[in-house]
C-alpha cells in the first residue's frame, strides 16, 4: 500500500508554533463545555451523553526483532461527528538503525500516522506525533511520542506543534480530526519507513 503524500505537515508546524489554536494539555484537560457551533455535524450543546460515543481502537505493530516499536490509536466519536477525539502514543526502542532514531535524533524524529479507509485502502488523513521523551528499561531506552487532538463542533484542541490532515487527498493542510470506522487502518511511519500498522476495531 502506498501510503506516501507530498506532506506539507512539516512546514505547518512552524507555522503553528505560536498559534492560538494550540492550547497546553492543561487547557485541553481542563475544558468540560461544547465548544462553538456550526461545525462538524451540526451539533452544538454543552455536553454529549458518553452513550453517545463511538470507541475505536487500533494496535500498531511491526517486526519486533528489527524494529522494536509498538504503539495504540484509540478514537472516540459521536454519532454526529460533533465530537472526536484521538489519543495515541508509539514507542520505539533506542537505538533504532533501520529507523535512524537514537538519543540524539530521538526528537527530531518524523512520526506520523497515515490512516485508510477499509473500502478500498486508500488513504483519507494524515496526523503528526510530538516527541515526548525517553522511557529507560534497564539496558534499553524507549523514546516516545504522543498524539492527542480532539474537536468539539469548529472547535480544535491540541498540543502546540501536532496536527492532522483530514483530507489526505488534497494539496494543503486541512486541519481537524479525521472520521474514523470500524475495520480502517492505521500505518505508522517512522522517518519515512512504513514501519507499524494496525485495524481499529
Amino acid at each position: 500500500m502506498n501510503t506516501r503524500k507530498h506532506s506539507h505537515l512539516p512546514v505547518l508546524l512552524a507555522m503553528l508554533a505560536g498559534a492560538c489554536m494550540a492550547l497546553s494539555a492543561s487547557s485541553l484537560a481542563a475544558r468540560g463545555d461544547g465548544g462553538g457551533g456550526g461545525g462538524g455535524g451540526g451539533g452544538g450543546g454543552n455536553s454529549h451523553d458518553r452513550a453517545d460515543y463511538e470507541t475505536l481502537k487500533a494496535r500498531l505493530r511491526g517486526d519486533p526483532v528489527e524494529l522494536g516499536a509498538s504503539g495504540e490509536v484509540q478514537y472516540s466519536g459521536t454519532e454526529d461527528s460533533s465530537e472526536l477525539v484521538i489519543n495515541s502514543a508509539i514507542s520505539v526502542d533506542v537505538p533504532v538503525n533501520a529507523v535512524g532514531i537514537d538519543t540524539e535524533t530521538a526528537a527530531e524524529a518524523d512520526v506520523r500516522v497515515v490512516f485508510s479507509a477499509y473500502e478500498d485502502g486508500r488513504p483519507y488523513a494524515e496526523c503528526l506525533y510530538e516527541f515526548s521523551g525517553f522511557n529507560p528499561t534497564g539496558e534499553i531506552a524507549s523514546a516516545h511520542y504522543d498524539l492527542k487532538i480532539r474537536q468539539i463542533d469548529d472547535q480544535l484542541m491540541t498540543h502546540a506543534g501536532i496536527v492532522c490532515d483530514v483530507d489526505y487527498a488534497e494539496d494543503g493542510i486541512q486541519r481537524g480530526v479525521p472520521v474514523i470506522e470500524a475495520g480502517d487502518t492505521a500505518v505508522g511511519i517512522i522517518n519515512r519507513t512504513d514501519a507499524l500498522q494496525g485495524t481499529f476495531d
